[in-house]
């Protein structure tokens, strides 16, 4: 998702500023290629708020320009369709699995599984981390990369990207950009979900959240949508820097923010520090099982006895994250319970 995303959009605003439809087709093959990122109905969620978003920002903005208004009606359907068109292989049988799904709940189910989540995250979603695009789960409760950023200077540090960020207002040459109007905006929004039943109006979003039952998908909203902060907060962290004049000052926050406070990144504990290792080895007897199985397999599927109880697994030998039977083993495999009676 992070690596399609921004290319994506690079490529949705290259053709919007040349009135070029070729765009569209690179988007859709790149779309194509990464068509993994939907598994998650979330991260397609906030992949439209960013792309159709800016087209409908666009179409508002120069709505007055009757050649530009026709180009960006049509740009956005064609964008739409062949989206559609070429996902269609799997978009299909998501929507019919997802009307099976759904029929499985009742409208108090849904809303337990919706706004109720939403309310049980509230300590997590809470907008002083938000703000400071951090994981109060991973960073203070099971301090993944240890005591780091709990020392009192990192905490005060960690604030500088989003003062940065929401420096970028007060600048008049910057409200005039088109780019900085459509981020900054995006930014706002996305703050404003990613922090669900928090105040301000932590009760709309709840609100929202039992009107539409759909949405129970980004139930966990910071970790769905928040994702989005990534790229907004980098462009407007970019713009703002390029506005002032002093290196020195530059070079200072960049260095605070880009070395000093992901500094576990840069001395490998990102990756294999902390309660749980990014990096792992597979035992052997997994390749040889799935070596095994290959030939024999055919269209028949795996069913993995005992069934995990949720999607999250630890495994003695050092695993703890998503079942990974699917990347183990060739075809389809049934290794965890989803949660609904009638399929488990």
């Amino acid at each position: 998702w992070l690596l399609l995303t921004p290319v994506s959009f690079l490529f949705l605003v290259w053709g919007v500023t040349r009135r070029s439809f070729i765009s569209i087709f690179l988007i859709i093959i790149l779309s194509a290629g990464m068509s993994y990122v939907y598994g998650s109905p979330a991260y397609l969620f906030s992949l439209w708020l960013i792309w159709f978003g800016y087209l409908g920002f666009m179409l508002l903005k120069h709505w007055p320009d009757k050649p530009l208004r026709h180009f960006l009606l049509l740009y956005t359907v064609l964008l739409l369709l062949l989206w559609v068109g070429s996902h269609a292989w799997w978009l299909t049988n998501f929507i019919r699995s997802s009307g099976y799904v759904f029929a499985q709940f009742n409208a108090e189910d849904l809303r337990q599984r919706g706004s109720d989540v939403v309310v049980a995250l509230k300590q997590q979603t809470d907008p002083a981390y938000i703000l400071r695009g951090l994981s109060r789960f991973q960073l203070y409760d099971t301090q993944e990369w240890g005591k780091f950023y709990s020392w009192p200077p990192i905490v005060l540090l960690s604030w500088l990207p989003a003062l940065v960020v929401f420096a970028s207002s007060l600048s008049y040459k910057l409200r005039h950009r088109t780019q900085w109007l459509f981020f900054f905006g995006l930014t706002i929004l996305v703050l404003f979900i990613s922090k669900g039943a928090n105040p301000p109006f932590g009760w709309l979003n709840l609100l929202i959240y039992d009107r539409f039952s759909w949405l129970a998908p980004l139930r966990n909203p910071y970790e769905k949508v928040g994702i989005i902060l990534a790229l907004s907060y980098a462009l407007l962290f970019a713009m703002q820097l390029e506005t002032w004049r002093s290196r020195a000052l530059r070079g200072i926050i960049i260095v605070s923010c880009l070395g000093i406070l992901v500094w576990p990144m840069w001395s490998g504990k990102i990756f294999s520090g902390g309660a749980s290792r990014s990096v792992i080895s597979v035992p052997e007897y997994y390749a040889q099982a799935s070596a095994w199985l290959k030939p024999r397999l055919g269209d028949r599927r795996i069913l993995h006895l005992p069934l995990a109880p949720g999607e999250s697994v630890d495994y003695d030998w050092g695993y703890s994250g998503v079942e990974p039977s699917q990347l183990l083993f060739p075809g389809s495999s049934f290794s965890y319970a989803v949660g609904l009676s009638a399929i488990d």
